[in-house]
């Protein structure tokens, strides 16, 4: 429901609550928005979207660059060669007296 249907439910509640209407059970009802366009642009994106044309761009060599470039790029934390230094250090470090 929107806020502006909710607030004339609203004022139809407290209006009959008041004895100024009759039961809005009645005839509120009727009054709801039908969406009838959005139910058939609902539709019609259910039963004829397709993303064929999406999937042939992902396998453009542009997006495949940038996509390495934004998920597997190295900021240094998994780096192999860091890892394996950090650890050696420390490794050290513990071993010497104090």
């Amino acid at each position: 429901m929107h806020a502006a249907h909710g607030l004339a439910a609203g004022h139809a509640i407290a209006d009959y609550l008041g004895g100024k209407r009759e039961d809005p059970s009645a005839w509120f009802v009727n009054s709801y928005p039908t969406l009838r366009v959005k139910r058939l642009l609902r539709f019609l994106f259910d039963r004829f979207q397709s993303d064929v044309l999406f999937n042939l761009f992902l396998h453009t060599r542009a997006i495949r660059t940038a996509a390495s470039i934004i998920y597997f790029h190295h900021k240094g934390v998994f780096d192999p060669q860091t890892q394996q230094t950090d650890w050696v250090s420390r490794t050290r470090d513990s071993r010497l007296p104090r």
